[in-house]
């Protein structure tokens, strides 16, 4: 009995390792432009990719992990343009997808800075984004989120989308 349990949980276990590991490729914004690429047949399997200049091949993918938000433009150079092996090597035949990412400084501002049109108001004290991202979420006892322009005007002047008003436990 304990042999077959061992044996369920060593295939459970093993399926759900490979889930996982599908699930991250999925999750990486590179392989979603391959596959619609590869639908839309622009591309085949395995092209080129080529990121603020540096040429990737495919054994490198699993490195790359980006999301939409970190890429301002991507370009294709369709399948089969032979004049291409010269410049990307034989891979390039099955395509080559010229992606254009955002300067890490800016990422890194995005980030952190958030976004500029909500409202971080705490303890009846109005804060900036930065600061209520140091916040620590154990002191936090109550948040409520206000998007309705009327409750807005109650709050401030200002035009912003919305207002994230935050109360702190009482520290005794």
């Amino acid at each position: 009995m304990r042999t077959i349990l061992s044996i369920i949980i060593l295939l459970f276990s093993n399926f759900l390792f490979s889930q996982n590991q599908s699930q991250e490729n999925t999750d990486n914004y590179i392989y979603k432009i391959i596959s619609d690429l590869e639908k839309e047949n622009k591309v085949t399997d395995k092209p080129v990719i080529v990121i603020n200049e540096i040429v990737y091949k495919e054994r490198s993918w699993d490195t790359l992990s980006f999301s939409k938000f970190d890429i301002e433009s991507i370009s294709i150079i369709h399948k089969d343009q032979k004049d291409l092996v010269e410049v990307y090597g034989e891979q390039s035949i099955n395509g080559v997808i010229l992606i254009e990412a955002k300067p890490f400084e800016q990422k890194i501002k995005e980030e952190y800075e958030g976004d500029s049109n909500v409202l971080f108001i705490i303890d009846e004290k109005e804060i900036s984004n930065s600061k209520a991202k140091k916040i620590n979420p154990d002191s936090i006892a109550h948040i409520q989120v206000i998007k309705n322009k009327d409750s807005i005007i109650k709050y401030t002047s200002k035009e912003v989308q919305g207002i994230i008003k935050i109360t702190l436990k009482n520290n005794p």
